[in-house]
């Protein structure tokens, strides 16, 4: 690893030699959860090369705007490597419908990422939580009246995949929403049925402008295109809609779907570490980066 040597006098806060001194490279993520994940849950054996650290300990901000700010930071203020891990759903707020809902992989990685600042294929951070194989335990340990029951346990993954679907069928209300500069909480539509979720955005989308209808219409289309290329098999399924699918309103509507408590999708990520699973893909960028600064 680098040794960062410098003089002491050349640092400008406590926190720039406490970073010298260590001589890891900085791994910046959106949130305080994504570093309780990485650093205990998922890298922990990494930790000896890595620190992992929320963007706001280093920039005012937070989310994908101040990863990139606090990498930037970093390397060229505290002069501390550093790479950054942003979600998928960066794009959404950047409108770049054509990548966000994209299916091409050598051109979402051609356009999207960089050598600093890796944009995960996943709409979010906890999207890698929710494996497929873990949904029956999910149920089993946080049904509502525990425990859950074997049906229940077994029609979690279909459930799941029914969530998604629904949510897929309402991408392009949410996009243009967007577009129009309209924001909808993650409860909006909880446990409501998808004909009266897909009667209430077609009613909205016909008050917004012409343009954000052009949004709707494209993005209707890039989903046309998801649905064409969806894996046979429901464990790849779920995982490949976990692209395009909003995680946290997906995991609101998870709760009601599946019986579960609120917010209990934080027993998976102890359920991962227990039988020494991590997200492959956030691991191969990892060992790409301890490859780069050791080498």
């Amino acid at each position: 690893m680098s040794n960062n040597v410098e003089s002491f006098e050349s640092f400008g806060s406590d926190q720039q030699i406490a970073a010298h001194q260590a001589g890891l490279v900085r791994v910046v993520l959106e949130g305080q959860s994504d570093v309780g994940l990485f650093s205990r849950y998922w890298f922990g054996s990494m930790r000896e090369t890595f620190e992992f650290i929320e963007a706001g300990h280093l920039v005012v901000g937070s989310g994908c705007t101040a990863v990139r700010a606090a990498v930037a930071h970093s390397l060229n203020a505290d002069g501390v490597p550093a790479v950054g891990i942003v979600d998928r759903d960066s794009l959404f707020r950047e409108r770049r419908w054509d990548l966000l809902f994209g299916v091409d992989d050598v051109k979402f990685a051609t356009e999207v990422q960089t050598l600093d600042v890796y944009v995960a294929s996943l709409w979010e951070v906890e999207a890698f939580m929710l494996e497929p194989h873990l949904f029956a335990d999910w149920v089993y340990g946080s049904h509502r009246t525990p425990p859950g029951s074997p049906a229940d346990c077994a029609a979690a993954l279909g459930r799941a995949l029914f969530e998604c679907e629904l949510l897929l069928e309402v991408a392009s209300f949410f996009a243009a929403a967007h577009a129009e500069g309209l924001s909808y909480g993650d409860s909006h539509f909880r446990g409501e049925p998808l004909v009266t979720v897909k009667a209430a955005c077609a009613a909205k989308l016909a008050t917004l402008s012409a343009p954000s209808q052009s949004v709707a219409a494209q993005v209707d289309a890039l989903v046309a295109a998801v649905r064409n290329s969806r894996p046979a098999s429901e464990a790849d399924r779920l995982t490949f809609y976990l692209r395009y699918v909003d995680t946290k309103r997906l995991l609101v509507r998870l709760f009601n779907a599946l019986n579960v408590r609120d917010h209990s999708q934080w027993v998976l990520p102890p359920m991962q570490s227990m039988s020494n699973r991590r997200p492959a893909e956030l691991e191969t960028f990892l060992r790409n980066v301890e490859t780069r600064y050791s080498a």
